[in-house]
């Protein structure tokens, strides 16, 4: 009779796995599957249950690493090993929250968790009380006034830092908030945070990330560089940890780096979507990661391999069009780009108006781009305030002048656009950073402004070591100024920034610089 109720109690507090065909209530995906060495993150938690544990560190490890469908499954699987875990269904919460089309269950889940808090430990209390507390679902929160509630929060956070200042949690938690609850870095007051974690724990994935993003937007990006690496070491098998360094790389013009991180990225992400049997349209993260790694692709003059990912991106019906008309057009495929105009018009008429004015332009057609540029013009008209746009009409307008015989003015125009760029983040962000001094000093070398050309390449290597008109450029003006030498080593800077060129393609671009005049010229699609 003992046995039979030792048995009868074991069988009701560790249920049964539910099947991994089983769709999960919350997410509404299949049940997560276990995949050691993701992530090394962990952080114990009150639970009977191993796989509940392993499941719960799995969802923390995709949190940290903004694979919200993933956390989220993760964690709702760690639900079904141990219902009465009161911080898998707090896991569960915040990565609903963060999944824009889940975020309505989010609240669901954190009053599960707040239901179940008094079977956790102190610090797990706290860290479900701040939360709940925030959101307004603590018995004994503002209902009105979420300031209020925040501060509430701080104070529990701060109150449990204090006794437990090794818990890693508390101090992440506690610097969301600080950061008024903003991921991609937030804000700098969650810096001293994320900080202190890493004193706590070097390869915590989350305060990792969170500084890369941080350092990424400030005027010294270089010191994001180990935090990159960290992040990287603490997820190996996640995805997003290798994009945020290639992400990073961009930004410094470390394009080898920029390239095996992005490339490694979309690797892991095709082989976990596969074996998750994830659709695109559930993974968020895919459009970008294969988005950043194409323009990666298009900077480095690697149109074959850039051709294949943008295929694919076709095949998942994925839609970006700036990334997507910058290689058709970088690539010279004249055909596709005009399709690709073509479509365009009908859902980005800016964005389909600015390459079908750079293509005519390209063919030496000011008169043709006409139409398309009076449209960006009346655009801008509507949208002062969008710096993008306006140093594409400035890129255009001075492109058009060139061509037309008022070369003074045109340069005037890129040389404004080229200076506004110096200092834009988007613009370097994205591996961009020396595209319009390259317009400008290809305009400028069409025109015979040798001066100007120089100075427009100089700045060109100076804002991004990886560019390859820049060096071109300089060569280029070097023999023809019979600067010999200093053609070489230009010319070894422009062959090492397209080494993984194929050669036809390397050696047409050089040809077709060395052939400028005023009436062709031949540049890559900005940003």
């Amino acid at each position: 009779m003992c046995c039979h109720i030792l048995l009868l109690t074991f069988l009701t507090v560790y249920p049964k796995p539910v099947a991994s065909t089983d769709h999960l209530p919350f997410s509404r995906l299949p049940t997560a599957r276990l995949q050691p060495g993701i992530c090394l993150l962990s952080y114990r938690i009150s639970t009977h249950s191993d796989e509940c544990q392993k499941f719960f560190d799995q969802g923390l490890g995709y949190y940290y690493s903004y694979a919200w469908h993933e956390a989220a499954r993760s964690f709702e699987t760690a639900t079904k090993h141990d219902p009465q875990s009161a911080m898998a269904w707090w896991g569960l919460s915040r990565a609903l929250k963060q999944w824009g089309s889940r975020a309505n269950r989010a609240n669901d889940a954190l009053k599960k968790a707040y239901e179940l808090r008094q079977q956790a430990s102190y610090p797990e209390k706290q860290l479900i009380e701040a939360l709940a507390m925030e959101r307004g679902i603590a018995k004994d929160a503002n209902p009105t006034d979420a300031n209020a509630r925040k501060l509430a929060a701080i104070k529990i956070l701060d109150d449990l830092i204090m006794l437990h200042s090794d818990d890693e949690e508390a101090w992440m938690l506690r610097g969301i908030l600080a950061s008024d609850g903003a991921f991609f870095g937030g804000k700098p007051a969650g810096a001293p945070y994320y900080l202190a974690v890493t004193k706590l724990n070097p390869l915590h994935p989350g305060a990792n990330h969170e500084l890369l993003h941080q350092y990424e937007t400030s005027k010294r990006p270089a010191l994001g560089w180990v935090y990159s690496e960290k992040f990287i070491e603490s997820s190996p098998g996640i995805p997003h940890s290798w994009h945020m360094q290639g992400h990073l790389a961009t930004r410094l013009g470390r394009w080898e780096n920029a390239s095996l991180g992005s490339l490694k990225s979309i690797k892991l992400q095709r082989e976990l979507n596969q074996s998750n049997k994830l659709q695109s349209k559930d993974d968020h993260q895919w459009s970008h990661h294969l988005e950043t790694c194409l323009e990666i692709l298009t900077h480095q003059g690697r149109f074959r391999e850039a051709r294949e990912v943008y295929d694919e991106m076709l095949a998942l019906k994925m839609n970006t069009p700036d990334a997507f008309g910058r290689f058709l057009f970088a690539s010279q495929d004249t055909e596709g780009l005009q399709k690709f105009i073509t479509e365009t018009r009908t859902r980005n008429k800016t964005t389909a108006n600015y390459f079908a004015a750079l293509a005519q332009l390209q063919q030496g057609n000011a008169s043709k781009a006409k139409p398309d540029m009076d449209a960006l013009e009346e655009a801008l008209k509507t949208k002062k305030d969008d710096k993008k746009l306006q140093s594409k009409v400035w890129e255009i307008s001075g492109l058009a002048q060139c061509k037309t015989g008022m070369v003074e003015q045109g340069l005037s125009l890129l040389k404004k656009a080229a200076d506004a760029s110096k200092n834009d983040y988007q613009q370097h962000a994205w591996g961009h950073g020396a595209y319009y001094m390259e317009v400008w000093g290809m305009a400028a070398l069409a025109a015979g402004k040798d001066i100007d050309a120089e100075e427009a390449f100089l700045e060109a290597i100076a804002h991004d070591p990886g560019s390859f008109r820049g060096p071109l450029g300089l060569q280029i003006l070097c023999e023809r100024l019979g600067r010999i030498d200093e053609a070489k080593q230009y010319q070894a800077m422009a062959e090492k920034a397209w080494q993984h060129a194929e050669v036809r393609v390397f050696n047409e671009a050089v040809t077709q610089v060395r052939q400028l005049k005023s009436a062709t010229l031949s540049t890559s699609a900005g940003k």
